[in-house]
């Protein structure tokens, strides 16, 4: 007897996270053009308060982009683990 796991669930898991990544990615990549059209609409409104913000939603987002990675890796190393110690423990128990 064994635990059985779902893995094709746990596969789904580590796509939607890579998929979140690179979605971050490519929104870190278009913060430059989206700052530039707020400077150019809000000209002297707001554009102080642009500049300052950039920096910071440019931090948190690859932040926030390498806790998907590091998901992604952690949710990836989990299931192998889970998986060899599972066999593991079947062979051992269920000789």
């Amino acid at each position: 007897m064994s635990i059985n796991y779902d893995f094709e669930h746990i596969n789904e898991i580590v796509g939607n996270y890579k998929e979140c990544a690179n979605q971050l990615e490519e929104a870190y990549e278009h913060l430059d053009i989206f700052a530039g059209t707020l400077m150019e609409n809000y000209e002297g409104l707001a554009t102080d308060g642009i500049k300052d913000m950039l920096p910071k939603l440019k931090e948190h987002i690859k932040l926030f982009q390498e806790c998907c990675v590091n998901t992604v890796t952690y949710v990836e190393n989990a299931k192998n683990t889970t998986d060899t110690v599972d066999k593991e423990l079947a062979k051992f128990f269920f000789r």
